[in-house]
């Protein structure tokens, strides 16, 4: 059974080390990636890599942000809030509209892991 990933803030170096170890190990092989950046052009390399979705989008806008949760089973925010207004907290909150996501956003959740 395939599992939905999406990454956020895909173009990150955490992140990209994380796209790279779904990709290329075997435990994987039932995971398909969402990536959402501002650019995905950014993410070329990708583009071809039919376990691989971009998505481009802003982390300041709610509807990007809901739209890209939609069915997915695991969330990751690979983001450091460095913004007076947080925007890790509007991903916890667009993942709520998706009863089928968890998110992990490690800044903020890694004691509750």
């Amino acid at each position: 059974m395939t599992k939905n990933v999406l990454i956020m803030a895909a173009n990150g170096q955490i992140s990209q080390i994380i796209e790279q170890r779904i990709l290329k190990e075997a435990q994987f092989s039932d995971v398909h990636l969402t990536l959402f950046l501002r650019k995905k052009s950014r993410l070329n390399q990708l583009v071809n890599n039919e376990r691989v979705t971009l998505i481009e989008g802003s982390l300041d806008s709610m509807a990007d942000i809901q739209a890209a949760v939609a069915g997915q089973d695991i969330v990751f925010v690979g983001v450091v809030d460095q913004t007076a207004d947080n925007s890790s907290n509007a991903i916890c909150c667009g993942r709520h509209e998706s009863s089928r996501s968890r998110a992990l956003d490690l800044y903020k959740c890694l004691g509750n892991l």
